[in-house]
Protein backbone atom coordinates (compact mmCIF):
# COMPACT_ATOMS: atom_id res chain seq x y z
CA UNK A 1 0.00 0.00 0.00
CA UNK A 2 3.01 2.63 0.35
CA UNK A 3 4.27 1.76 -3.00
CA UNK A 4 1.14 2.59 -3.97
CA UNK A 5 1.03 5.98 -2.51
CA UNK A 6 4.08 6.89 -3.94
CA UNK A 7 2.73 7.09 -7.76
CA UNK A 8 -0.30 9.23 -6.18
CA UNK A 9 2.13 11.55 -4.33
CA UNK A 10 4.14 12.41 -7.92
CA UNK A 11 0.57 12.60 -9.54
CA UNK A 12 -0.18 15.08 -6.93
CA UNK A 13 3.03 17.49 -7.07
CA UNK A 14 2.18 16.70 -11.04
CA UNK A 15 -1.41 18.62 -10.60
CA UNK A 16 0.09 21.46 -8.75
CA UNK A 17 2.66 21.80 -11.23
CA UNK A 18 0.33 20.76 -14.38
CA UNK A 19 -2.05 23.53 -12.80
CA UNK A 20 0.84 26.34 -12.99
CA UNK A 21 2.33 25.23 -16.27
CA UNK A 22 -2.47 25.39 -17.54
CA UNK A 23 -1.76 29.29 -16.68
CA UNK A 24 1.23 29.77 -18.60
CA UNK A 25 -0.06 30.78 -21.81
CA UNK A 26 2.67 30.15 -24.05
CA UNK A 27 2.46 26.19 -23.24
CA UNK A 28 -0.20 24.33 -24.39
CA UNK A 29 -2.30 21.66 -22.82
CA UNK A 30 -0.76 18.52 -24.65
CA UNK A 31 2.91 19.81 -24.09
CA UNK A 32 1.90 20.34 -20.22
CA UNK A 33 0.44 16.62 -20.07
CA UNK A 34 3.92 15.61 -21.94
CA UNK A 35 6.16 17.04 -19.64
CA UNK A 36 4.18 14.90 -16.90
CA UNK A 37 3.90 11.94 -18.78
CA UNK A 38 8.02 12.13 -19.22
CA UNK A 39 8.82 13.21 -15.24
CA UNK A 40 6.31 10.71 -13.75
CA UNK A 41 7.20 7.34 -15.48
CA UNK A 42 3.68 7.05 -16.02
CA UNK A 43 2.19 5.08 -19.35
CA UNK A 44 -0.32 7.76 -19.86
CA UNK A 45 -1.31 11.04 -18.44
CA UNK A 46 -4.55 12.34 -19.68
CA UNK A 47 -6.62 15.55 -18.15
CA UNK A 48 -10.17 15.65 -17.17
CA UNK A 49 -11.82 19.02 -16.94
CA UNK A 50 -14.74 20.10 -14.19
CA UNK A 51 -17.52 18.77 -16.07
CA UNK A 52 -15.77 15.48 -16.98
CA UNK A 53 -14.50 15.51 -20.63
CA UNK A 54 -11.56 13.55 -20.74
CA UNK A 55 -8.40 15.52 -22.67
CA UNK A 56 -5.50 13.61 -24.29
CA UNK A 57 -4.93 16.81 -25.57
CA UNK A 58 -6.38 20.11 -26.20
CA UNK A 59 -9.38 18.12 -27.61
CA UNK A 60 -12.02 16.39 -25.87
CA UNK A 61 -12.58 12.81 -26.06
CA UNK A 62 -14.51 10.48 -23.63
CA UNK A 63 -17.12 11.93 -21.35
CA UNK A 64 -16.21 10.22 -17.30
CA UNK A 65 -18.41 12.37 -15.33
CA UNK A 66 -19.81 9.21 -13.95
CA UNK A 67 -17.26 7.19 -12.81
CA UNK A 68 -16.41 7.00 -9.22
CA UNK A 69 -12.75 7.54 -9.76
CA UNK A 70 -13.47 11.13 -10.97
CA UNK A 71 -16.49 11.75 -8.48
CA UNK A 72 -14.02 10.91 -6.10
CA UNK A 73 -11.04 13.08 -7.56
CA UNK A 74 -13.51 16.09 -7.37
CA UNK A 75 -14.39 15.81 -3.95
CA UNK A 76 -10.91 16.61 -3.37
CA UNK A 77 -9.88 12.65 -2.78
CA UNK A 78 -6.85 11.11 -4.46
CA UNK A 79 -7.74 7.39 -5.97
CA UNK A 80 -6.63 4.13 -7.83
CA UNK A 81 -9.17 1.83 -9.67
CA UNK A 82 -8.81 -0.24 -12.11
CA UNK A 83 -10.52 1.40 -15.01
CA UNK A 84 -12.17 -0.66 -17.94
CA UNK A 85 -13.27 1.76 -19.78
CA UNK A 86 -10.57 3.97 -20.33
CA UNK A 87 -8.68 0.18 -21.17
CA UNK A 88 -10.56 0.61 -24.87
CA UNK A 89 -7.62 3.02 -26.05
CA UNK A 90 -4.82 0.76 -25.29
CA UNK A 91 -6.26 -2.79 -26.12
CA UNK A 92 -5.13 -3.75 -22.51
CA UNK A 93 -6.12 -3.45 -18.72
CA UNK A 94 -5.29 -0.51 -17.20
CA UNK A 95 -4.89 1.33 -13.52
CA UNK A 96 -5.38 4.80 -13.32
CA UNK A 97 -3.65 7.35 -10.80
CA UNK A 98 -6.49 10.07 -9.86
CA UNK A 99 -5.77 13.29 -8.48
CA UNK A 100 -7.37 16.36 -8.18
CA UNK A 101 -5.91 19.75 -9.88
CA UNK A 102 -6.86 22.85 -7.37
CA UNK A 103 -7.04 26.10 -7.98
CA UNK A 104 -6.31 29.14 -5.79
CA UNK A 105 -9.01 28.80 -3.46
CA UNK A 106 -8.13 24.94 -3.27
CA UNK A 107 -10.68 23.98 -5.08
CA UNK A 108 -11.11 21.11 -7.67
CA UNK A 109 -11.45 22.39 -11.02
CA UNK A 110 -10.48 19.29 -12.87
CA UNK A 111 -8.35 15.69 -12.42
CA UNK A 112 -4.84 14.51 -13.23
CA UNK A 113 -5.04 11.18 -14.35
CA UNK A 114 -1.45 8.86 -14.93
CA UNK A 115 -1.97 5.65 -15.83
CA UNK A 116 0.15 2.69 -15.48
CA UNK A 117 -0.38 -1.16 -17.55
CA UNK A 118 -0.01 -4.56 -15.86
CA UNK A 119 3.46 -4.71 -16.19
CA UNK A 120 5.11 -1.47 -15.03
CA UNK A 121 2.24 -1.67 -12.29
CA UNK A 122 3.05 -5.21 -11.11
CA UNK A 123 6.63 -3.37 -11.27
CA UNK A 124 5.78 -0.39 -8.95
CA UNK A 125 3.78 -2.35 -6.20
CA UNK A 126 5.67 -5.84 -6.07
CA UNK A 127 7.24 -6.42 -2.09
CA UNK A 128 8.62 -9.33 -2.64
CA UNK A 129 10.84 -8.31 -6.02
CA UNK A 130 14.82 -9.97 -4.97
CA UNK A 131 13.14 -13.11 -3.77
CA UNK A 132 12.66 -15.34 -6.85
CA UNK A 133 10.45 -17.94 -4.93
CA UNK A 134 8.41 -15.22 -3.07
CA UNK A 135 5.75 -13.64 -5.43
CA UNK A 136 3.25 -11.42 -4.78
CA UNK A 137 0.06 -10.32 -7.14
CA UNK A 138 -2.37 -8.07 -6.58
CA UNK A 139 -6.21 -8.61 -7.22
CA UNK A 140 -9.47 -7.98 -6.94
CA UNK A 141 -12.42 -9.80 -5.05
CA UNK A 142 -13.32 -11.30 -7.86
CA UNK A 143 -10.15 -12.58 -8.51
CA UNK A 144 -9.45 -10.47 -11.16
CA UNK A 145 -4.92 -9.86 -11.85
CA UNK A 146 -4.31 -6.11 -11.17
CA UNK A 147 -0.68 -7.10 -12.11
CA UNK A 148 1.47 -8.74 -14.46
CA UNK A 149 5.34 -10.13 -14.95
CA UNK A 150 6.80 -13.25 -15.74
CA UNK A 151 7.42 -14.91 -12.91
CA UNK A 152 3.69 -13.64 -11.60
CA UNK A 153 2.06 -15.70 -14.93
CA UNK A 154 3.85 -19.01 -14.10
CA UNK A 155 2.38 -19.74 -10.59
CA UNK A 156 -0.78 -17.11 -11.16
CA UNK A 157 -1.57 -17.12 -15.03
CA UNK A 158 -3.07 -14.14 -16.06
CA UNK A 159 -6.33 -12.74 -16.32
CA UNK A 160 -8.70 -14.44 -13.49
CA UNK A 161 -7.59 -16.66 -10.33
CA UNK A 162 -9.85 -18.26 -9.44
CA UNK A 163 -10.04 -19.74 -13.36
CA UNK A 164 -6.63 -21.48 -12.96
CA UNK A 165 -5.86 -25.26 -12.98
CA UNK A 166 -4.48 -25.09 -10.09
CA UNK A 167 -7.02 -23.05 -8.10
CA UNK A 168 -9.95 -24.55 -9.95
CA UNK A 169 -11.76 -27.02 -8.39
CA UNK A 170 -9.75 -26.99 -5.43
CA UNK A 171 -11.60 -27.03 -1.70
CA UNK A 172 -8.86 -24.88 -0.19
CA UNK A 173 -9.45 -22.31 -2.71
CA UNK A 174 -13.11 -22.38 -1.71
CA UNK A 175 -12.30 -21.28 1.63
CA UNK A 176 -9.83 -19.13 0.44
CA UNK A 177 -12.53 -17.17 -2.06
CA UNK A 178 -15.19 -17.20 1.10
CA UNK A 179 -12.10 -14.99 3.20
CA UNK A 180 -11.89 -12.67 0.54
CA UNK A 181 -15.60 -12.20 0.19
CA UNK A 182 -15.41 -11.48 3.93
CA UNK A 183 -12.59 -9.60 3.74
CA UNK A 184 -10.31 -11.71 5.77
CA UNK A 185 -6.88 -12.69 5.46
CA UNK A 186 -5.46 -15.65 5.72
CA UNK A 187 -2.95 -19.03 4.50
CA UNK A 188 -3.25 -21.85 1.72
CA UNK A 189 -1.26 -24.97 0.65
CA UNK A 190 -1.35 -26.35 -2.30
CA UNK A 191 0.86 -27.85 -5.27
CA UNK A 192 1.61 -25.48 -8.27
CA UNK A 193 3.97 -26.62 -10.58
CA UNK A 194 4.54 -29.81 -8.68
CA UNK A 195 6.15 -27.48 -5.86
CA UNK A 196 4.09 -27.54 -2.49
CA UNK A 197 3.53 -23.14 -2.04
CA UNK A 198 2.00 -21.52 1.12
CA UNK A 199 -0.32 -18.51 -0.14
CA UNK A 200 -0.90 -16.12 2.24
CA UNK A 201 -3.30 -13.22 1.28
CA UNK A 202 -4.54 -9.73 2.91
CA UNK A 203 -6.52 -6.67 2.46
CA UNK A 204 -4.45 -3.77 1.65
CA UNK A 205 -7.20 -1.45 2.09
CA UNK A 206 -8.11 0.06 -1.43
CA UNK A 207 -10.74 -1.12 -3.14
CA UNK A 208 -11.60 -3.90 -1.64
CA UNK A 209 -8.11 -5.24 -3.57
CA UNK A 210 -5.93 -8.02 -2.38
CA UNK A 211 -2.18 -9.01 -2.17
CA UNK A 212 -1.47 -13.03 -2.53
CA UNK A 213 2.02 -13.72 -2.00
CA UNK A 214 3.32 -17.40 -2.97
CA UNK A 215 6.58 -18.89 -0.68
CA UNK A 216 7.66 -21.88 -1.33
CA UNK A 217 7.54 -24.39 1.42
CA UNK A 218 10.85 -26.00 1.23
CA UNK A 219 11.87 -22.32 2.12
CA UNK A 220 10.73 -22.18 4.83
CA UNK A 221 13.02 -25.53 6.32
CA UNK A 222 16.07 -23.36 5.40
CA UNK A 223 18.79 -22.67 8.42
CA UNK A 224 18.28 -19.40 10.74
CA UNK A 225 20.94 -17.50 8.70
CA UNK A 226 18.86 -17.27 6.16
CA UNK A 227 16.03 -16.32 7.77
CA UNK A 228 18.35 -13.50 9.70
CA UNK A 229 19.25 -12.77 6.17
CA UNK A 230 15.99 -12.20 4.95
CA UNK A 231 14.83 -10.13 7.96
CA UNK A 232 17.99 -8.10 8.35
CA UNK A 233 16.98 -6.93 4.64
CA UNK A 234 13.36 -6.40 5.70
CA UNK A 235 14.74 -4.13 8.44
CA UNK A 236 17.17 -2.38 6.03
CA UNK A 237 13.90 -1.12 4.01
CA UNK A 238 11.83 -0.20 6.68
CA UNK A 239 14.33 1.91 8.20
CA UNK A 240 14.56 3.46 4.81
CA UNK A 241 10.94 3.63 5.00
CA UNK A 242 11.07 4.88 8.21
CA UNK A 243 13.83 8.15 7.00
CA UNK A 244 11.81 8.84 4.33
CA UNK A 245 8.43 9.15 6.52
CA UNK A 246 10.27 11.25 8.71
CA UNK A 247 10.99 14.24 5.55
CA UNK A 248 7.64 13.16 4.18
CA UNK A 249 6.08 14.65 7.23
CA UNK A 250 7.05 18.18 6.70
CA UNK A 251 4.96 18.02 3.48
CA UNK A 252 2.19 15.69 4.74
CA UNK A 253 1.40 14.44 8.32
CA UNK A 254 -1.51 11.87 6.60
CA UNK A 255 1.16 10.40 4.90
CA UNK A 256 3.57 9.66 6.56
CA UNK A 257 0.72 8.44 9.32
CA UNK A 258 -0.41 6.16 6.57
CA UNK A 259 3.03 4.70 5.73
CA UNK A 260 3.91 3.52 9.23
CA UNK A 261 0.25 1.62 9.37
CA UNK A 262 1.65 -0.24 6.08
CA UNK A 263 4.74 -1.11 7.24
CA UNK A 264 3.58 -2.12 10.18
CA UNK A 265 1.44 -5.02 8.13
CA UNK A 266 5.18 -5.61 6.51
CA UNK A 267 6.72 -6.30 9.95
CA UNK A 268 3.62 -8.43 10.73
CA UNK A 269 3.67 -10.53 7.70
CA UNK A 270 7.73 -11.10 8.24
CA UNK A 271 7.08 -11.62 11.82
CA UNK A 272 4.56 -14.35 11.07
CA UNK A 273 7.16 -16.14 8.14
CA UNK A 274 10.27 -15.75 10.99
CA UNK A 275 7.79 -17.53 13.52
CA UNK A 276 7.18 -20.77 10.94
CA UNK A 277 10.78 -20.96 9.78
CA UNK A 278 12.34 -20.81 13.02
CA UNK A 279 10.09 -23.22 14.76
CA UNK A 280 10.87 -25.85 12.10
CA UNK A 281 14.65 -26.57 13.46
CA UNK A 282 15.23 -30.67 13.40
CA UNK A 283 18.25 -32.56 11.89
CA UNK A 284 15.60 -33.63 9.25
CA UNK A 285 12.21 -32.28 7.66
CA UNK A 286 9.64 -33.41 5.70
CA UNK A 287 6.00 -32.66 4.58
CA UNK A 288 2.79 -35.09 5.20
CA UNK A 289 -0.06 -34.24 2.84
CA UNK A 290 -2.74 -35.85 4.73
CA UNK A 291 -5.34 -36.14 1.66
CA UNK A 292 -2.93 -38.17 -0.26
CA UNK A 293 -1.79 -40.11 3.05
CA UNK A 294 2.05 -39.28 0.99
CA UNK A 295 5.40 -37.89 2.84
CA UNK A 296 7.29 -35.53 0.58
CA UNK A 297 11.80 -35.92 1.99
CA UNK A 298 14.17 -34.62 0.36
CA UNK A 299 17.98 -35.99 1.56
CA UNK A 300 20.77 -33.50 1.77
CA UNK A 301 21.67 -33.54 -2.39
CA UNK A 302 18.07 -32.20 -2.74
CA UNK A 303 16.52 -34.90 -4.04
CA UNK A 304 12.82 -35.39 -3.50
CA UNK A 305 11.62 -38.98 -2.35
CA UNK A 306 7.63 -39.31 -2.07
CA UNK A 307 6.86 -42.02 0.65
CA UNK A 308 3.41 -43.64 0.99
CA UNK A 309 2.19 -44.13 4.12
CA UNK A 310 -0.47 -46.91 2.97
CA UNK A 311 2.80 -48.92 2.25
CA UNK A 312 3.78 -51.13 5.68
CA UNK A 313 7.23 -50.76 5.11
CA UNK A 314 7.16 -46.76 5.02
CA UNK A 315 8.68 -46.84 8.33
CA UNK A 316 11.73 -48.27 7.41
CA UNK A 317 12.00 -46.15 4.24
CA UNK A 318 11.85 -42.92 6.22
CA UNK A 319 14.60 -44.00 8.66
CA UNK A 320 16.07 -45.65 5.85
CA UNK A 321 16.67 -48.50 7.61
CA UNK A 322 15.79 -52.11 6.73
CA UNK A 323 16.06 -54.02 10.02
CA UNK A 324 14.04 -51.74 11.75
CA UNK A 325 12.34 -53.86 14.58
CA UNK A 326 8.27 -54.31 13.95
CA UNK A 327 7.46 -52.91 17.00
CA UNK A 328 9.19 -49.25 16.43
CA UNK A 329 7.72 -49.62 12.87
CA UNK A 330 4.28 -49.97 14.86
CA UNK A 331 4.98 -46.78 16.77
CA UNK A 332 5.54 -44.95 13.77
CA UNK A 333 2.22 -46.02 11.97
CA UNK A 334 0.54 -45.23 15.21
CA UNK A 335 1.45 -41.66 15.49
CA UNK A 336 0.75 -40.89 11.67
CA UNK A 337 -2.71 -42.96 11.92
CA UNK A 338 -3.38 -40.55 15.09
CA UNK A 339 -2.76 -37.11 12.68
CA UNK A 340 -5.05 -38.83 9.95
CA UNK A 341 -7.59 -38.67 12.96
CA UNK A 342 -7.08 -34.82 13.65
CA UNK A 343 -4.98 -34.97 16.42
CA UNK A 344 -2.51 -31.76 16.24
CA UNK A 345 0.44 -33.28 17.06
CA UNK A 346 2.10 -36.60 17.67
CA UNK A 347 5.46 -37.55 18.47
CA UNK A 348 7.25 -40.89 19.70
CA UNK A 349 10.97 -42.21 20.56
CA UNK A 350 12.24 -44.92 18.28
CA UNK A 351 15.18 -47.20 19.04
CA UNK A 352 16.45 -48.08 15.15
CA UNK A 353 18.82 -51.01 15.84
CA UNK A 354 22.73 -51.36 16.45
CA UNK A 355 25.33 -48.97 14.37
CA UNK A 356 28.98 -49.71 15.50
CA UNK A 357 28.07 -51.49 18.38
CA UNK A 358 25.60 -48.77 19.59
CA UNK A 359 22.15 -48.40 19.61
CA UNK A 360 20.20 -45.90 17.64
CA UNK A 361 17.54 -43.12 18.85
CA UNK A 362 15.37 -41.09 17.09
CA UNK A 363 12.80 -38.77 17.84
CA UNK A 364 9.78 -38.30 15.69
CA UNK A 365 7.64 -34.92 16.07
CA UNK A 366 4.62 -34.14 14.07
CA UNK A 367 2.72 -31.10 13.81
CA UNK A 368 -0.57 -30.38 11.82
CA UNK A 369 -1.43 -26.76 10.11
CA UNK A 370 -5.05 -25.88 10.96
CA UNK A 371 -7.46 -23.91 8.77
CA UNK A 372 -10.16 -21.85 10.94
CA UNK A 373 -12.19 -24.43 11.14
CA UNK A 374 -9.44 -26.31 13.13
CA UNK A 375 -9.06 -28.72 10.48
CA UNK A 376 -5.92 -30.03 9.62
CA UNK A 377 -4.78 -29.41 6.09
CA UNK A 378 -1.17 -30.25 6.21
CA UNK A 379 1.30 -31.88 8.64
CA UNK A 380 4.96 -30.79 9.21
CA UNK A 381 7.19 -33.44 10.54
CA UNK A 382 10.79 -33.86 11.76
CA UNK A 383 13.62 -36.49 12.70
CA UNK A 384 16.11 -35.81 15.22
CA UNK A 385 19.01 -38.07 15.90
CA UNK A 386 18.84 -38.33 19.85
CA UNK A 387 21.68 -41.39 19.80
CA UNK A 388 24.17 -39.16 22.05
CA UNK A 389 21.86 -38.35 24.34
CA UNK A 390 20.34 -41.64 25.25
CA UNK A 391 24.10 -43.07 25.82
CA UNK A 392 24.32 -39.85 28.06
CA UNK A 393 21.22 -41.18 29.96
CA UNK A 394 22.27 -45.20 30.35
CA UNK A 395 25.66 -44.24 31.51
CA UNK A 396 23.99 -41.64 33.70
CA UNK A 397 21.61 -44.11 35.32
CA UNK A 398 24.60 -47.12 35.15
CA UNK A 399 26.53 -44.55 37.66
CA UNK A 400 23.75 -44.10 39.50
CA UNK A 401 22.84 -48.23 40.23
CA UNK A 402 26.36 -49.01 40.80
CA UNK A 403 29.19 -48.62 43.18
CA UNK A 404 31.55 -46.33 41.69
CA UNK A 405 34.45 -48.74 43.38
CA UNK A 406 33.67 -51.78 42.67
CA UNK A 407 31.15 -51.36 40.02
CA UNK A 408 28.85 -53.82 41.80
CA UNK A 409 25.08 -52.70 42.36
CA UNK A 410 24.47 -50.47 44.97
CA UNK A 411 22.81 -50.55 48.19
CA UNK A 412 19.60 -48.43 46.66
CA UNK A 413 19.80 -50.07 43.50
CA UNK A 414 20.10 -53.89 45.07
CA UNK A 415 17.03 -53.58 46.44
CA UNK A 416 14.72 -52.06 43.96
CA UNK A 417 16.00 -55.08 41.99
CA UNK A 418 15.31 -57.77 45.18
CA UNK A 419 12.17 -56.42 45.92
CA UNK A 420 10.87 -56.73 42.28
CA UNK A 421 11.66 -59.99 42.12
CA UNK A 422 9.89 -60.90 45.63
CA UNK A 423 6.45 -59.05 44.96
CA UNK A 424 6.57 -60.30 41.64
CA UNK A 425 3.35 -62.58 41.44
CA UNK A 426 5.25 -64.96 38.87
CA UNK A 427 8.07 -65.23 41.24
CA UNK A 428 5.97 -66.26 43.96
CA UNK A 429 5.03 -69.02 42.73
CA UNK A 430 8.15 -71.74 43.66
CA UNK A 431 8.82 -75.27 42.95
CA UNK A 432 9.11 -77.97 45.50
CA UNK A 433 11.86 -76.94 47.42
CA UNK A 434 12.65 -74.08 45.16
CA UNK A 435 14.06 -70.96 47.77
CA UNK A 436 15.08 -67.23 46.90
CA UNK A 437 18.06 -66.80 49.00
CA UNK A 438 19.95 -63.71 50.45
CA UNK A 439 23.68 -63.93 51.36
CA UNK A 440 25.04 -61.35 53.39
CA UNK A 441 28.73 -61.43 53.52
CA UNK A 442 31.45 -59.86 55.60
CA UNK A 443 35.53 -59.90 55.20
CA UNK A 444 37.34 -60.90 58.63
CA UNK A 445 39.83 -58.69 59.80
CA UNK A 446 40.03 -56.01 57.05
CA UNK A 447 39.76 -53.45 59.33
CA UNK A 448 43.55 -55.01 60.10
CA UNK A 449 44.54 -54.62 56.60
CA UNK A 450 43.54 -50.86 56.25
CA UNK A 451 45.08 -50.03 59.40
CA UNK A 452 48.18 -52.21 59.13
CA UNK A 453 48.79 -52.29 54.84
CA UNK A 454 46.84 -48.87 54.53
CA UNK A 455 43.50 -47.71 52.22
CA UNK A 456 45.30 -48.31 49.09
CA UNK A 457 45.63 -51.67 49.64
CA UNK A 458 42.57 -52.04 51.15
CA UNK A 459 40.60 -50.42 48.01
CA UNK A 460 42.31 -53.58 46.02
CA UNK A 461 41.41 -56.12 48.07
CA UNK A 462 37.92 -55.12 47.61
CA UNK A 463 37.85 -54.58 43.96
CA UNK A 464 39.44 -58.61 43.50
CA UNK A 465 37.34 -59.73 46.09
CA UNK A 466 34.32 -57.98 43.77
CA UNK A 467 35.47 -59.94 40.95
CA UNK A 468 35.32 -63.19 42.90
CA UNK A 469 32.12 -62.64 43.62
CA UNK A 470 31.09 -62.09 39.95
CA UNK A 471 32.40 -64.88 38.67
CA UNK A 472 30.89 -67.30 41.02
CA UNK A 473 27.92 -66.30 40.89
CA UNK A 474 24.70 -65.94 37.23
CA UNK A 475 24.16 -63.00 35.44
CA UNK A 476 20.68 -63.45 36.94
CA UNK A 477 22.06 -63.05 40.33
CA UNK A 478 21.97 -59.70 42.16
CA UNK A 479 25.56 -59.42 43.40
CA UNK A 480 25.63 -55.33 45.77
CA UNK A 481 28.25 -53.99 47.63
CA UNK A 482 26.09 -52.30 50.72
CA UNK A 483 29.00 -50.27 51.99
CA UNK A 484 32.51 -51.05 53.50
CA UNK A 485 33.57 -54.56 53.14
CA UNK A 486 29.82 -55.70 53.54
CA UNK A 487 28.34 -57.13 50.45
CA UNK A 488 25.26 -58.85 49.80
CA UNK A 489 24.31 -61.52 47.24
CA UNK A 490 20.52 -62.48 46.19
CA UNK A 491 20.27 -65.66 44.36
CA UNK A 492 16.40 -66.00 42.82
CA UNK A 493 14.92 -69.44 42.81
CA UNK A 494 17.33 -71.74 43.96
CA UNK A 495 16.62 -75.53 43.72
CA UNK A 496 17.10 -76.29 47.38
CA UNK A 497 18.23 -75.10 50.40
CA UNK A 498 21.26 -77.44 50.56
CA UNK A 499 22.41 -76.33 47.15
CA UNK A 500 22.66 -72.76 48.69
CA UNK A 501 24.43 -74.13 51.30
CA UNK A 502 27.07 -75.50 48.79
CA UNK A 503 27.09 -72.34 46.90
CA UNK A 504 27.94 -70.57 50.21
CA UNK A 505 30.88 -72.98 51.63
CA UNK A 506 32.24 -73.05 48.20
CA UNK A 507 32.26 -69.49 48.25
CA UNK A 508 33.86 -69.19 51.60
CA UNK A 509 36.29 -71.93 50.78
CA UNK A 510 37.31 -69.70 47.65
CA UNK A 511 37.44 -66.12 49.41
CA UNK A 512 40.16 -67.57 52.38
CA UNK A 513 42.21 -68.52 49.83
CA UNK A 514 41.90 -65.83 47.44
CA UNK A 515 42.30 -63.50 50.70
CA UNK A 516 45.04 -65.11 51.87
CA UNK A 517 46.78 -65.22 48.49
CA UNK A 518 46.62 -61.44 48.35
CA UNK A 519 48.15 -60.51 51.39
CA UNK A 520 50.86 -61.73 53.65
CA UNK A 521 50.39 -60.20 56.88
CA UNK A 522 46.63 -60.36 58.25
CA UNK A 523 44.50 -63.40 58.22
CA UNK A 524 41.83 -62.11 56.29
CA UNK A 525 38.39 -64.26 55.26
CA UNK A 526 34.79 -63.82 55.02
CA UNK A 527 31.67 -64.63 57.10
CA UNK A 528 28.78 -65.11 55.69
CA UNK A 529 24.72 -65.29 57.01
CA UNK A 530 22.12 -67.05 55.14
CA UNK A 531 18.14 -66.53 54.99
CA UNK A 532 15.39 -67.74 52.63
CA UNK A 533 12.04 -66.81 51.15
CA UNK A 534 9.63 -67.46 51.60
CA UNK A 535 10.89 -69.44 54.80
CA UNK A 536 12.02 -66.20 57.11
CA UNK A 537 9.91 -63.51 55.02
CA UNK A 538 9.09 -62.48 52.06
CA UNK A 539 10.50 -58.42 51.66
CA UNK A 540 13.98 -57.43 51.65
CA UNK A 541 13.76 -55.92 55.36
CA UNK A 542 13.04 -59.06 56.32
CA UNK A 543 15.14 -61.40 54.83
CA UNK A 544 17.98 -59.00 55.48
CA UNK A 545 17.68 -58.73 58.69
CA UNK A 546 17.34 -62.52 59.31
CA UNK A 547 20.89 -62.67 56.89
CA UNK A 548 22.12 -60.21 59.57
CA UNK A 549 21.55 -62.23 62.68
CA UNK A 550 22.88 -65.27 61.14
CA UNK A 551 25.99 -63.24 60.29
CA UNK A 552 26.17 -62.25 63.55
CA UNK A 553 25.88 -65.65 65.25
CA UNK A 554 28.56 -66.65 62.40
CA UNK A 555 31.34 -63.33 63.69
CA UNK A 556 30.73 -64.87 67.28
CA UNK A 557 31.47 -68.15 66.86
CA UNK A 558 35.14 -67.74 64.82
CA UNK A 559 34.78 -65.98 61.39
CA UNK A 560 34.92 -67.68 58.25
CA UNK A 561 32.17 -69.78 58.01
CA UNK A 562 28.98 -69.26 57.11
CA UNK A 563 25.56 -69.76 58.98
CA UNK A 564 21.31 -70.23 58.08
CA UNK A 565 19.15 -68.25 59.92
CA UNK A 566 17.15 -70.43 62.40
CA UNK A 567 13.39 -69.81 62.42
CA UNK A 568 12.18 -71.28 65.32
CA UNK A 569 15.14 -71.17 67.57
CA UNK A 570 16.35 -68.11 66.56
CA UNK A 571 19.53 -69.81 66.59
CA UNK A 572 21.99 -70.22 63.44
CA UNK A 573 23.25 -73.73 62.27
CA UNK A 574 26.86 -74.05 62.06
CA UNK A 575 28.90 -75.10 59.29
CA UNK A 576 32.53 -75.72 60.26
CA UNK A 577 35.14 -74.86 57.59
CA UNK A 578 37.75 -77.43 57.39
CA UNK A 579 39.11 -79.47 55.20
CA UNK A 580 36.17 -81.75 54.91
CA UNK A 581 34.30 -83.16 51.65
CA UNK A 582 31.02 -80.33 50.88
CA UNK A 583 28.45 -83.78 51.38
CA UNK A 584 29.91 -84.24 55.01
CA UNK A 585 29.56 -80.22 55.77
CA UNK A 586 26.45 -80.46 54.45
CA UNK A 587 24.80 -83.37 56.32
CA UNK A 588 26.15 -81.93 59.54
CA UNK A 589 24.40 -78.25 59.16
CA UNK A 590 21.60 -80.18 58.17
CA UNK A 591 21.32 -82.23 61.28
CA UNK A 592 21.97 -79.09 63.38
CA UNK A 593 19.26 -77.00 61.66
CA UNK A 594 16.74 -80.07 62.60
Amino acid sequence: MSKLEQPLDLLSNSAVWYSELSENESIKNDEALKLVLREGAFDAVFYADSKGLLYSSNTAFLDISSYDSFKQAMQGKRNISDVTPYSVLYHQPMISFASPILDSNQQPQGVLYGFYNPQKFAEISSIDTENKNVITVLMDQKGNLLTSSDKSNIFFGSGNLWENEAFKDHISCEKMQQDINSGSSGFLSLSIQGEQQLLYYEPIGINQWYTVTAIKKSDLSNNSTSVNQMVMGLTTKIIGFLIFFFLSTIVCKQFFQKRISSTNRELVFSEQRFRIAASMTANIIFDYDISSKTISLSDQGGTKMILDTKDPNFPKKLLKMDDLPQKESDLIIEIFRNIDMGIESESCIICAGQVNELAQWYKIRLTSILDDNKNPIHTVGTIEDISQQKHVEKDLLIRAEHDSLTGLYNRKAAIQRIDQVLMDPANQILMENEVHAVLLIDMDNFKQVNDTLGHLVGDQLLVKFSDLLTKKFRKTDTVCRLGGDEFLIFLPKMNSKEFVLEKSQDLCNAANQFLQGNQDMIAASCSIGIAFAPLHGDTFHDLYHKADLALYHAKRLGKNRCYIYDNDSEESAEVELESKPAEEVSSENESSNR
